[in-house]
């Protein structure tokens, strides 16, 4: 399903108040500061002041509802977006059959140079995935991961970690997680986003540009590496083969060095195609999709040949007020641990040490009703604490997970 957000590039800026500030602008600057519970309410409020002066009866969702959900995301939260239904382009075979996703593409990368797996921006889950499989794909060759929204300017190389300068999305903690754990690796990571501040009259000529130049940053790597194995993780549309009136990066990719990417798509969850057939499958898992005769197939949202390979997650269940999506993570150990109620509404958060950044491995806000909670994460020392909607730390208390 093609839904292209447009998220702005932003680092971090002191924070100003001005009339008219973009939301994701205003909500990075205050994320910068460790403050994302107030960048949620700001926009929040923003929202609100800007449905009043419209009235009511908008239904699509607004700058204000993409921007929630963003930042909701980045504290696990899910604020669904309710887009206009879209129309299905092709009819899936029935029966159709899940298969273990990760098994799947270990076997499905012997065979192929370049993989790209796109991601929903507002679906930390997706980043997951990737992490997960970075291990296997390191041992069969891999070396190369290319990361959409890395600044280009950014040291994450020498340094090995994220933090609030490094990219936009970076502030999320599963994708500072997969960038840390990429470096550990061995990954080398590549910047290949393409910045142009210039208007174009036509906007498929300017989202062509973009996509285009992708797909030439990338294909450099190939310039001084010809047998290189290159993993990209990217938005959700850049994968796509075969495009309209624009050619997406994936496409432009093959146009420029003969190889044919082996690309991923996981954003079919945003329509909940699948939802009803998985209920019997381990919870929070992601599956393959393939036809009776073990084919992959594609989302009826989408045209045959868009992609190669259909990821789609079993929905998830709630275990100690966690989504158990986000706790199966390679690697890691779960870890309970006990909450006051007094600190409800409040934002939980966990940090490694040092040398991992100064973005939290994981965080989560505090809701009523629950006390026993749970992470999932490597083993070593931590520093939790807890902090509130000014940013200011109200309780701390390090750990040990053996």
């Amino acid at each position: 399903m093609k839904i292209f957000t447009l998220i702005l590039f932003v680092f971090a800026v002191p924070v100003v108040m001005r009339a008219q500030t973009n939301p994701f602008e205003l909500g990075a600057e205050l994320v910068a500061h460790n403050n994302y519970l107030k960048a949620i309410d700001t926009i929040y409020k923003m929202k609100s002041a800007q449905s009043k002066k419209d009235g009511s009866g908008r239904k699509k969702p607004t700058v204000y509802d993409q921007a929630l959900s963003f930042f909701s995301s980045a504290i696990g939260e899910d604020y669904p977006l309710n887009w206009a239904s879209r129309k299905k382009q092709d009819s899936v075979v029935s029966p159709v059959t899940f298969l273990p996703a990760y098994k799947y593409l270990s076997k499905a990368a012997d065979n192929h140079q370049v993989i790209m797996i796109n991601e929903d921006h507002n679906t930390p889950k997706n980043r997951i995935f990737t992490a997960n499989v970075l291990d296997d794909l390191y041992k069969k060759g891999f070396r190369y991961l290319c990361l959409e929204g890395l600044d280009e300017d950014s040291l994450v190389n020498q340094r090995g970690y994220a933090d609030y300068e490094t990219g936009f999305y970076f502030s999320e903690p599963n994708m500072a997680n997969l960038l840390r754990k990429a470096k550990s690796i061995g990954f080398k990571l590549i910047s290949y986003e393409y910045e142009d501040d210039r208007e174009y009259t036509n906007e498929n000529y300017g989202q062509n540009v973009r996509e285009f130049n992708q797909a030439k940053k990338i294909s450099e790597i190939l310039s001084s590496d010809p047998k290189a194995k290159i993993l990209v993780h990217t938005g959700p549309g850049h994968i796509w083969e075969q495009g309209g009136n624009v050619i997406f990066m994936a496409e432009y990719f093959r146009m420029i060095t003969g190889i044919d990417p082996f690309t991923i798509n996981q954003e079919v969850n945003s329509v909940g195609e699948f939802t009803a057939q998985m209920s019997g499958l381990n919870k929070g898992m992601p599956y393959v999709v393939v036809d009776a005769k073990g084919k992959p197939i594609n989302s009826a949202y989408d045209h045959k040949g868009d992609y190669d390979l259909l990821v789609c997650w079993s929905p998830s269940e709630v275990n100690f007020g966690r989504l158990n999506a986000i706790l199966h993570k390679k690697g890691t150990t779960l870890y309970n641990f006990s909450l006051l109620p007094l600190y409800q509404g409040k934002l939980l958060q966990i940090l490694g040490p040092s040398s991992w950044g100064p973005v939290p491995v994981d965080q989560f806000r505090i809701h009523s009703g629950v006390t026993q909670w749970q992470t999932a994460l490597e083993k070593g020392n931590y520093s939790m604490r807890i902090i509130n909607e000014n940013a200011k730390i109200v309780w701390t208390q390090t750990i040990t997970v053996k």
